[in-house]
């Protein structure tokens, strides 16, 4: 996306001055939010994996925030919270209903 000028001239000194795009600033500007999801305490050591090797790849894969506690009040439940872009948190939703789909299915008697 290239960016157009509109900024502020602002002087160093006599015969030096800064500009800074404000456009192009503003552009660079990206609105961070925070989802939480409700999980069954059971499933909470598949989202984490063995020593942390799903949590892990779900951080790196999309570049949230994720962490996983106890739900207050709520025995049996964890609170997963992801923080990040909306590209980075719907990323980090999406890699942790796979890991919960497939749990289930194991969990499901043929």
């Amino acid at each position: 996306m290239a960016c157009c000028f509109a900024g502020l001239i602002l002087p160093l000194n006599r015969n030096l001055y800064i500009f800074i795009n404000t456009k192009c600033l503003a552009n660079a500007i990206v609105a961070q939010i925070t989802q939480q999801m409700q999980i069954p305490l059971s499933y909470a050591d598949a989202v984490i994996g063995t020593a942390g090797t799903n949590i892990s790849y779900i951080r790196r894969a999309s570049g949230a925030t994720v962490t996983i506690q106890e739900t207050r009040g709520v025995p049996g439940e964890m609170t997963v919270e992801i923080s990040g872009t909306a590209s980075q948190v719907q990323t980090a939703q999406q890699l942790i209903q796979v890991i919960l789909i497939l749990v289930f299915d194991l969990l499901q008697p043929f």
